[in-house]
């Protein structure tokens, strides 16, 4: 079983026995729970067969780091275990060991022989004797440095202000006098006295506040050195205080802070004492700001005499001292602070040890834990802003100090180890920390701080190092040497914007400053052909490198457009928006660096050739065209553009095109078409293309027999089939029409007829060859033919029938009867009518042909009969 082994007793063989951990099976388990907010941890070390390599196994259902730890810990303490044989009848006691924050109870239990027979060790927390302080809870982090104890001793003096009150409350009677007046005479007689101390030798500035205006004006600014520190003079002191009259407010705060700045300079220990009569007047904190010059680089103490004040004053004024551990003393009389002022200054600055702790020639604050010197007995800790005064027993120690608030995940520490301290000397021991500097701040568009998290990664990789958080405004921070990248994101919902410095070199030599502008830059961007010709665009940016990574896009005119980006390296892709053009041309710019709030002008190339386009219809006579450009690979129309009047042009991205040029009139159905194959675009290049259609002219008038002109709609027919290739009208005059070479025919139809169906003229058979001229008059005369079909019996019946016209062999009139007369109006000339019936008795069909002839004005009735 284990007996009673303490901390020190592990090293000791004669009361404890190591046991060898790899001369026997071992099976260690950890299981942790939570007992009041402290951890139990839960040992087994299971002793079985020899020369057999123990195995550790960890569980742990909350932090598997915290039990491997502990358990590790408790390993260390007892040397891998301690035993013993235990006497007969002896009652087993249980061990308390003290970790962590927890004191332990060890307690052992041994199972029935077995093959595995088993010694359980169980840690157990204990609650804490009082007034018992200890460690903190182990955590994982590195080993501290350890750094050798080279100790400075203190030989320097005491640099003591005196802040005496001289407000119009000191003007008070006290028995015979003034409370003023009392002070003064006492100053002086103790200024006599202490000029002579020597151990040690004191050094005397005296200040004033609420001497120089009267209450009613309550001036917080009121305050005067009326003597800079020096060596003590009673002389000069008598004088000095001679010359002051107590009237006005009390800004003891701000006198405070007067103080600190006259005692900043001085190489030795500072104090203020403080002598008032009442509370600060000003509505300030002076017990704040005593707490802040102590806590500040100087570890200012201010010692407080309080002269015949209000009870309910006292606690304020007692602040002021304990919050710079200071004494507060109460004079009721002469006699008292007399006393007081005597015990004030002599209880100068109560430590004999001064710790410094600096990063580069700056204070750095820490977190600093004594110890006991080779235990982890917790003797005092305190929160250091890079000077802290410590007044221990006589003894060794060990003491830790910890950069706590580094930024880093790994807290950089070091330990002084055999730190001798004596009763009566004071000294003094630096620590050092080899950290680089930086500072950072960061600003909105406004220009105001911008809430920023800011993140270290070593540089070129994603393993971040360090992180935090600040206000923006400048704020210094210290890390360990190296190449970092930092990226600064600002906090602000809506606002998003990250920032990037990359590969900063980190020395300790020389600090970093960098100030993030979280404004957006201004990007002037306009686009040109390779041809040097203003264009506008569609652009789409993104992230450097990353075309996925759309940042924005939109669009621009050809004077180009103006876009607001982030801080940041960026690539701009542009096409062409010309809104002839579905196919269009492309450029980029690649690796732009925006910076905030700067302005940065650039221009995109597209790369294009371009093409000039035109058409005539003669030699000479231009053609109003409409071009279509295709692509031959797929076919697809990617240009239309229309030249009216000279030349149409387009930029078109270098390749071979089909170009389409359609002639532009409003009389085409189908306008005449001309073609141009495999135009070759080159880069840099104008090409100039001409095309011409080939055409002949028809020209037509609708006129009747008394050459009147008729108001005429026209119809141009593809020959032979009902095909509308061109119309126009109504109107009078002649209508020209420009027509591929082809076979037509024409309908003229008299718009201003009343009747229905108008009556309407054919002109047939007209063949078009290229460059010739064709003149057609459609003549509307007064003859007429008026059709009726008649079977057996006479009865009407329907009867189809075509007109002819000899020498043509497509009919003038066609359709079929109906149950009365219908007329139809008929140039003068000779036809033919061929008449068909269809019998539904016999079911067959009959044919018959009639000639006839009409003369101008002739009205011919013609009976198809069968």
């Amino acid at each position: 079983m284990i007996p009673k082994c303490h901390l020190h007793d592990r090293l000791i063989p004669s009361k404890c026995k190591k046991i060898n951990p790899f001369s026997s099976k071992g099976h260690y388990d950890t299981n942790e729970n939570m007992v009041k907010n402290e951890r139990v941890l839960s040992l087994r070390v299971t002793v079985g067969a020899p020369n057999k390599t123990p195995r550790l196994t960890l569980r742990d259902t909350r932090s598997f780091f915290t039990a491997f730890f502990g358990a590790l810990f408790v390993l260390l303490i007892l040397g891998f275990g301690c035993s013993s044989k235990k006497e007969v009848g002896q009652k087993e006691e249980p061990q308390k060991v003290q970790v962590a924050s927890s004191t332990l109870e060890l307690k052992a239990e041994k199972q029935a022989p077995s093959k595995s027979a088993a010694e359980t060790l169980s840690l157990i927390p204990l609650p804490l004797e009082s007034g018992q302080v200890t460690q903190p809870p182990l955590e994982t982090k590195p080993l501290p440095q350890s750094i050798p104890f080279q100790p400075t001793i203190i030989k320097g003096g005491l640099a003591v202000e005196l802040i005496v009150d001289a407000s119009g409350s000191m003007n008070g009677i006290l028995g015979a006098d003034t409370k003023f007046n009392i002070a003064k005479s006492l100053l002086e007689d103790l200024a006599r006295q202490w000029s002579g101390l020597k151990e040690p030798a004191v050094n005397l500035a005296i200040r004033t506040f609420g001497s120089e205006y009267p209450l009613e004006a309550n001036q917080c600014d009121d305050t005067k050195m009326i003597l800079p520190v020096g060596a003590i003079d009673s002389i000069k002191v008598k004088e000095s205080l001679n010359l002051i009259q107590a009237k006005g407010s009390s800004p003891i705060a701000y006198a405070l802070r007067k103080a600190a700045e006259d005692l900043g300079q001085q190489n030795e220990d500072r104090v203020v004492i403080l002598l008032t009569d009442g509370k600060d007047t000003c509505e300030q904190d002076p017990c704040t700001v005593s707490k802040e010059l102590y806590e500040g680089v100087y570890k200012i103490i201010t010692h407080v005499v309080g002269f015949d004040v209000a009870q309910e004053d006292e606690a304020t004024l007692k602040c002021i001292a304990d919050a710079s551990r200071g004494v507060f003393l109460v004079a009721r009389n002469k006699e008292e602070l007399a006393s007081a002022l005597d015990e004030a200054l002599r209880s100068t600055v109560p430590y004999n040890l001064r710790l410094k702790v600096l990063v580069g020639g700056s204070p750095l604050p820490t977190t600093i834990t004594v110890y006991k010197s080779g235990t982890q007995e917790m003797v005092q800790r305190e929160q250091s802003y890079g000077i802290e005064l410590f007044r221990l027993k006589p003894g060794n120690y060990d003491i830790l100090v910890e950069y706590a608030n580094s930024i880093e995940a790994s807290k950089p520490s070091k330990i002084l180890k055999g730190v001798e301290l004596t009763e009566q000397g004071k000294v003094e021991q630096e620590v050092r920390f080899d950290l680089a500097s930086v500072t950072l701040s960061a600003r909105d568009a406004k220009g105001e701080p911008a809430k920023t998290e800011y993140q270290f990664y070593k540089a070129g990789s994603q393993e971040k190092v360090a992180a935090f958080t600040s206000d923006g405004g400048e704020k210094t921070i210290f890390i360990a040497p190296g190449s970092y990248d930092l990226v600064a994101n600002r906090v602000a919902e809506g606002q998003e914007m990250t920032l990037l410095e990359p590969a900063i070199n980190l020395t300790i030599e020389q600090g970093f400053i960098k100030h993030f502008a979280f404004q957006t830059g201004t990007l002037v961007l306009k686009a040109q052909t390779s041809l040097k010709q203003p264009v506008g665009i569609l652009y789409q940016v993104t992230k450097a490198g990353n075309p996925g990574a759309i940042v924005t896009k939109g669009q621009a005119d050809s004077s180009g457009g103006k876009i607001e980006l982030p801080p940041g390296d960026y690539d701009i892709y542009v096409e062409g928006q010309d809104p002839a053009a579905q196919l269009q041309a492309k450029g980029e710019i690649k690796n732009i660096k925006m910076e905030g709030g700067a302005i940065l002008e650039k221009m995109a190339t597209l790369i294009v050739g371009t093409l000039n386009l035109q058409a005539f219809k003669t030699e000479k006579d231009f053609a109003p065209t409409e071009f279509k450009i295709i692509n031959p690979a797929d076919n697809r129309e990617v240009a239309k553009l229309t030249a009216k009047e000279g030349k149409a042009s387009i930029a078109l991205p270098p390749g071979k095109y089909d170009i389409q040029a359609l002639l532009i009139s409003t009389f085409y159905t189908k306008p005449p078409m001309k073609e141009a194959k495999g135009v070759a675009i080159e880069e840099g290049k104008t090409l100039d293309q001409t095309l011409r259609f080939e055409l002949g002219t028809l020209k037509l008038l609708g006129r009747n027999s008394k050459e009147q002109r008729i108001n005429s709609k026209l119809y141009i027919y593809e020959g032979g089939t009902e095909n509308v290739v061109a119309s126009a009208g109504p109107q009078e005059g002649w209508v020209q029409f420009d027509l591929a070479p082809g076979n037509y025919d024409v309908k003229v139809e008299d718009a201003q007829a009343t009747v229905d169906p108008k009556p309407y003229v054919w002109q047939r058979d007209i063949t078009i060859e290229v460059n010739s001229l064709y003149v057609r008059e459609a003549v509307f005369t007064n003859a007429k033919l008026r059709l009726i079909g008649r079977g057996t019996n006479n009865e009407i019946v329907p009867v189809e029938f075509k007109v002819y016209e000899y020498g043509h062999d497509r009919p003038l009139l066609n359709g079929v009867t109906g149950q009365d007369w219908q007329s139809f109006d008929m140039p003068p000339g000779k036809y033919y009518i061929e008449a068909s019936f269809h019998d539904l008795d016999t079911s067959q069909t009959l044919k018959k042909w009639v000639n006839l002839k009409v003369a101008e004005n002739e009205f011919v009735e013609q009976e198809l009969r069968f």
